[in-house]
């Protein structure tokens, strides 16, 4: 059976993922978290169709990168005032949610 990604393809992610997170303005935190949430969200489709998987996964990726501090917050007032989330997490929930 086929691997369903070549070795070339997940090291290209991982590059892009590298070059992303040296941006100044990006959280590496906040960049891998909404990579994780994307990936958890584009695996987790029902959809068959590669193209509609990818858009999804992109989607997913950006909301997860643009509303990680608003989920913090949200997540802040749903849990116990002892617990703090980190930015990551809201990255994670938001782009799952997307």
């Amino acid at each position: 059976m086929p691997e369903p990604i070549s070795a070339s393809t997940a090291n290209g992610v991982a590059l892009a993922l590298a070059l992303a997170s040296t941006a100044p303005w990006l959280d590496p935190i906040i960049l891998l978290g909404a990579f994780a949430g994307a990936l958890l969200f584009g695996l987790t489709s029902e959809e068959k169709i590669a193209g509609r998987v990818i858009l999804l996964f992109l989607t997913s990726f950006i909301c997860g990168l643009l509303a990680a501090d608003f989920t913090v917050q949200m997540l802040a007032k749903l849990l116990p005032a002892g617990i703090e989330i980190n930015k990551g997490v809201g990255a994670i929930v938001a782009a799952a949610l997307a």
